[in-house]
């Protein structure tokens, strides 16, 4: 319910500024200039829930820009007792190509790159001192992500000036991921608890294919 009520508060103030802005329809065959956007997926992931705001720019007749940054607010799974974390920055850019539009839609195909950068705290089980003892530890992981994936999906312009946009899109893409520990000198073993599936990235480099859906509500600022 909290994230609902982020969303509702990140849009109502560009809406309300919306109302003092022409009421001119996005022209037919033609999409707006600049709307600003969130990724309601992201909001509500169960995973890797993350607060989000994106701007989303025409730069030519059939191409656009966009720019999202967020920040990650936790985690269901990797952070899900007291005192454990998950948090930090999230970055997307990408390009469109506007391949058809008309009036209320319009498909598009492009490219974006991610870059997140993730402190997450966890408890675990650790032996110290050659194995002298054992000790639940908060362990400090730090998990760097970058790469790039194609992107296709819709704009679908709704409202009676077209002024709210819904823009489902599906990534598929490739990423490598650093992962580093800041354990003490005198941790030998490790044991984590995490049972038969594991979504943790491997500690050191790592390279991965990912997919991603991506549902994203927008309100055009500049028609």
């Amino acid at each position: 319910m909290t994230r609902w009520w982020g969303i509702f508060f990140l849009l109502c103030p560009v809406f309300l500024a919306g109302q003092g802005l022409s009421g001119q329809d996005t022209l037919p065959g033609e999409p707006p200039r600049v709307l600003i956007r969130t990724d309601v997926l992201r909001w509500v992931s169960l995973l890797k829930p993350a607060a989000n705001i994106g701007l989303d720019v025409a730069v030519a007749p059939h191409h656009r820009l966009d720019l999202s940054l967020g920040w990650y607010l936790g985690s269901g799974y990797f952070a899900e007792f007291n005192g454990e974390s998950y948090r930090g920055p999230r970055l997307r850019m990408g390009w469109k190509w506007i391949g058809w539009i008309d009036r209320k839609t319009a498909l598009f195909a492009g490219l974006e790159a991610r870059y997140d950068r993730i402190t997450h705290r966890e408890w675990a089980y650790v032996s110290r001192q050659g194995q002298q003892y054992v000790e639940i530890y908060l362990r400090h992981r730090q998990v760097e992500s970058l790469g790039g994936a194609f992107r296709a999906g819709m704009q679908f312009y709704m409202g009676p000036t077209g002024r709210w946009v819904l823009e489902p899109e599906v990534l598929l893409g490739v990423a490598r991921h650093q992962v580093s520990y800041r354990d003490p000198d005198d941790v030998s073993f490790v044991s984590d608890n995490n049972g038969w599936f594991d979504f943790r990235f491997p500690e050191g480099q790592s390279t991965w294919f990912y997919p991603v859906l991506s549902v994203n509500l927008g309100y055009v600022i500049q028609p």
